[in-house]
């Protein structure tokens, strides 16, 4: 075969260069699988943290809602109380107003009965 002097000078060239290229990109495929490893290692630690906060976050959600549950049964005991009360002086205050209205009308009738006879009213009429 007769090639010529500079075809063999590139072609030694290209395959030097590729070679280095070869070795070079290996050795940047082996740091990124060691920098992924350590990755890993880290996201695992992270992932038990979640776990634990997300168990945390669940705790107080629960505790929140016993809290929410256990106050709602306060005050709604409280409004039941609030009300027996309520219904308790409304009763008082329609017999009181029953007794004011007797009064005012046996008042009335009263001073009804002493301007026939010509006596002066309870209030000086």
């Amino acid at each position: 075969m007769n090639l010529p002097g500079w075809w063999l000078f590139f072609s030694g060239l290209f395959f030097a260069l590729g070679s280095l290229v070869l070795i070079g990109l290996t050795f940047v495929a082996l740091q990124m699988i060691a920098s992924l490893r350590e990755l890993n290692k880290t996201v695992k630690e992270l992932q038990t943290r979640v776990d634990l906060l997300s168990n945390r976050v669940g705790d107080l959600v629960s505790e929140a809602r016993a809290v929410t549950s256990n106050v709602g049964g306060q005050a709604s005991g409280l409004l039941s109380n609030v009300n027996s009360i309520v219904s308790g002086a409304s009763s008082r205050l329609e017999t009181f107003s029953v007794l004011l209205l007797v009064i005012g009308m046996v008042r009335k009738f009263l001073g009804l009965k002493r301007r026939q006879k010509g006596l002066p009213g309870p209030s000086g009429d």
